[in-house]
């Protein structure tokens, strides 16, 4: 089709607006925490702690969905979070750029297709400023989208050089061996690179040419289908799969709704019961889209967009049952919004007009993106938005407990999300156990937070009748421990153990107890087995320490303070506990050392402490000055 004629160094100047406008749109989410998927799946990802042979024999293995826990197969971008995981300002980074190349690539496709540099400037801006990415481009977890566009872009600009270029000339073999390794890349990071072949298919070629490209990449498509669904290992559905029917017409329709008005923004979505307002005009939106690319059949140029549109919204559909809370969600929005962009910048819609469209996008995803920096605000946001999503509600309560320490709100929360769904479990990551849990482990667990450990224990029987397991076991016997029942306790220690013989905190527990209860000897061994199960464990260091103490041993005591306070050196109680073990044991010379060493880390914390005072009263101070300045020039003095 060939490129504008408008000189090469134009565009290419217009290509990097488009890209530093990007940049500008979501430069403050550089400085927001990890969140939402990117705390549990990157952060919190024990996968990523394995050494690099290990971990590349199991991503590149039949075994990568039970390996990773992912839905989907994208070994490259679990490839890109094990190297950054540890970094959010990197992988956030690298989200943005990859977004900013979107819009630019998108420019150059616009290009060949609308012939007028003008209107494919539209194109990429309106991208690259279109609110409802900031899902996929803000939260890493989602990056396998903003990645795998990369590859539809330069996959069909290649392809276009393909058929522009003589039919033997080497650069033609060049552009199609390009082609075909941006869709190989592609389909490894997200399995949406699959609209390559339909793609090209309603790209404004001849018919022959269309064909030529669908018959190109198709053995690259059979490939990758055979490895996702033939040679992979598969992991058991989850339960709540939505499939085909009343939730496909809604969200195909909800997708055009909110690529027309994308507001408002949230994390988690629910779509309204029932036929009433708003579904049915969600229904009518998508005859009348489905109409339109019927009736534009015969105008290739207005039918690419749309077909894009189409391709990028069917796989999110539930046309293949997919489970999640969320039928609908605004990453998703991120591979039909690029068609959408391209339809507004072809449109009739005058010029003036799409530029205060642009400039409404980039100051709605402004905000968006400072939203990211205040969690307990985007969570509220979310939880407001989503009043009908468990686990919108879920989310906000576990804010509460974990952020807040408001146990009651906390409650409420997770109460108002189990009665929209009783089946709900959420993910806890406990010390050395990840696992899922239901109503009777979170709400009993609250409970005993609250102090009412009568209502925990019922709880916490109902779930184990229900299908008893090591969490439940070892929650159930906190709520003994607190009601005086210290032996059934224990037993629930121990049976939590054997549920789990890997876990520390089922020994941890059982020793402690029968510390109280005056059994030394077997305090002592269930707290050296929880030491062995989790030696780096600094407060187990600190707990089994005070036990060897306790048990006239200075020796080990002393040898475990050490251990700790070198780790936190900071911590002068930690030095101050290994004196008084060497004293006990007579080496007074080594006593006085660690008492010199615990006086300098209180000496420092004190300190830091004068430090943050003092400088609270010079902050108080300018405050101050500053408001005394205004009332005088506003004459109040």
């Amino acid at each position: 089709m060939g490129e504008s004629p408008r000189p090469k160094a134009a565009a290419a100047a217009y290509a990097a607006a488009i890209a530093a406008a990007a940049f500008a749109a979501y430069a403050l989410t550089l400085g927001a925490p990890a969140f939402y998927d990117d705390e549990v799946f990157i952060q919190g990802n024990l996968v990523f702690s394995l050494p690099l042979d290990r971990f590349l024999a199991a991503v590149f293995s039949r075994d990568y969905f039970i390996f990773t826990g992912e839905r989907t197969y994208q070994p490259l971008i679990t490839l890109f979070h094990y190297l950054t995981h540890a970094s959010p300002a990197a992988y956030r980074l690298a989200g943005i750029a990859l977004h900013a190349l979107n819009a630019a690539l998108l420019f150059l496709l616009a290009r060949r297709l609308l012939r007028d540099d003008g209107k494919a400037l539209l194109a990429g801006l309106l991208f690259a400023l279109f609110p409802p990415c900031t899902e996929a481009v803000a939260i890493s977890s989602f990056k396998g989208h903003p990645a795998a566009l990369s590859c539809i872009l330069a996959s069909l600009l290649a392809w276009d050089n393909v058929l522009d270029t003589g039919a033997n000339g080497p650069l033609r073999l060049f552009w199609g061996i390009a082609a075909q390794a941006f869709f190989l890349v592609g389909l490894l990071c997200k399995e949406t690179a699959l609209a390559i072949p339909a793609l090209t298919l309603a790209w404004p070629r001849s018919t022959r040419e269309k064909l030529l490209g669908a018959i190109a990449f198709s053995p690259a498509a059979l490939l990758y289908l055979g490895l996702r669904f033939l040679f992979l290992t598969p992991i058991p559905p989850p339960e709540g799969l939505v499939g085909p029917g009343r939730a496909t017409v809604l969200s195909f329709g909800w997708y055009l709704a909110k690529l027309i008005w994308p507001h408002p923004l949230c994390l988690e979505r629910s779509l309204p019961g029932g036929w009433a307002w708003p579904n049915w005009a969600y229904a009518a939106l998508g005859i009348g889209f489905i109409a339109a690319v019927t009736a534009l059949r015969r105008r290739p140029k207005a039918l690419f967009p749309m077909a894009w549109v189409l391709a990028g919204i069917l796989p999110m559909i539930h046309l293949i049952p997919f489970a999640n809370y969320s039928p609908v969600a605004d990453r998703y929005l991120y591979l039909p919004a690029a068609g959408f962009c391209l339809l507004l910048a072809g449109s009739a819609v005058k010029r003036p007009w799409l530029f205060i469209l642009a400039l409404i996008w980039g100051v709605s995803t402004l905000r968006r993106g400072a939203a990211y920096l205040d969690r307990e605000a985007l969570i509220r946001q979310t939880a407001a938005c989503a009043p009908d999503n468990p686990r919108a509600q879920a989310m906000l309560g576990g804010f509460y407990v974990d952020r807040a320490r408001d146990y009651r709100r906390g409650l409420e929360c997770f109460e108002r999300a189990f009665s929209l769904d009783p089946g709900f479990r959420t993910r806890l990551d406990d010390p050395g156990l990840i696992h899922l849990e239901g109503s009777p482990y979170i709400l009993g667990m609250l409970k005993l937070k609250l102090g009412d450990a009568v209502s925990a224990e019922r709880l916490l029987d109902e779930g184990i009748r229900k299908g008893p397991t090591a969490a439940l076991k070892l929650m159930r016997g906190d709520a003994r421990a607190a009601l005086g029942k210290e032996a059934s306790a224990l037993r629930d220690f121990e049976e939590a153990s054997s549920l789990a013989p890997s876990w520390f905190l089922p020994e941890l527990k059982s020793g402690l107890l029968r510390l109280r209860r005056g059994d030394k000897k077997g305090a002592l061994e269930r707290l050296e087995r929880a030491q062995a199960l989790d030696p780096g464990g600094i407060r187990l260091q600190e707990t089994l320490a005070q036990a060897y103490q306790d048990l006239g041993r200075p020796a080990e005591a002393g040898r475990l303070w050490r251990a700790a306070a070198e780790r936190e050196p900071g911590r002068s109680e930690l030095w101050a506990r290994l004196a008084e073990s060497l004293r006990e044991r007579g080496e007074e010379a080594a006593a006085r050392a660690a008492y010199a060493r615990a006086a300098q880390a209180a000496e420092d914390a004190l300190e830091r402490l004068r430090r943050s005072e003092a400088a609270q009263t010079q902050l108080l101070r300018e405050m101050e000055a500053f408001s005394l300045d205004l009332r005088k020039k506003a004459g109040k003095q």
